[in-house]
């Protein structure tokens, strides 16, 4: 389990990198549609397939390759993904984020099945 989140981190940190730079330069277009909240009902955005479309760069592909990676987990597991590798979230009341909506047990049951799954999609 270690080897596969260390595979997130990795992944995460180049995907961090990699969108800082595209932001930076202006190369972005419109990926920032992909951040789109996906718990929403009726959200009008572009789906990560329509990017397939256009003349892309290394880049911009690995980022819509983790979009697609994400979207490919069951909502729960790709929050999970999202919150704890993606984006450092503060904790409240000395809680984690994950005390409000579930039992311990619930969420690394969850949390392990949504590593290993989004780590071996990411290969």
């Amino acid at each position: 389990m270690k080897l596969y989140e260390e595979t997130i981190i990795h992944v995460a940190d180049k995907y961090k990198r990699i969108f800082c730079n595209l932001i930076k330069n202006g190369r972005e277009a419109n990926l920032t549609q992909l951040l789109r909240d996906e718990s929403k009902p009726n959200s009008s955005s572009v789906s990560v397939l329509d990017y397939a479309k256009e003349n892309l760069n290394t880049d911009q592909r690995f980022i819509i390759h983790i979009h697609f990676c994400l979207s490919l987990l069951h909502p729960e597991e790709r929050e999970i993904i999202w919150r704890e590798f993606f984006i450092v979230q503060p904790k409240r009341n000395k809680l984690d984020w994950w005390n409000y909506k579930y039992a311990r047990s619930t969420y690394y049951r969850i949390r392990s099945r949504a590593i290993r799954k989004f780590a071996e999609l990411c290969k």
